[in-house]
């Protein structure tokens, strides 16, 4: 995770017992972008990747912050949860 966090200079935290958080600016998020448009995920990876990525866009174009968009939000966010519970 550290080194996650130092390739897109963000931050990691401890937020439980063994769950860590990384955290990053979305300005800087652009090197992951372009490497997974290279190299795409193969996997439920994949899927969980295009929800994130949706997502993302979201909260760039400043969308997430209406009712609407908010419940768009919910649902993408229920969704990685129940595929992250998969994995």
């Amino acid at each position: 995770m550290n080194n996650l966090a130092e390739i897109l200079g963000g931050k990691t935290h401890l937020i439980g017992s063994n769950e860590y958080c990384t955290a990053v600016n979305t300005t800087k998020l652009s090197k992951a972008i372009r490497y997974f448009k290279l190299y795409p995920l193969k996997t439920n990876k994949s899927i969980i990747y295009n929800i994130w990525y949706k997502l993302y866009k979201l909260v760039l174009k400043k969308k997430h912050l209406t009712d609407k968009e908010l419940n768009t939000v919910k649902r993408y966010m229920n969704n990685l949860a129940r595929l992250y519970k998969q994995i």
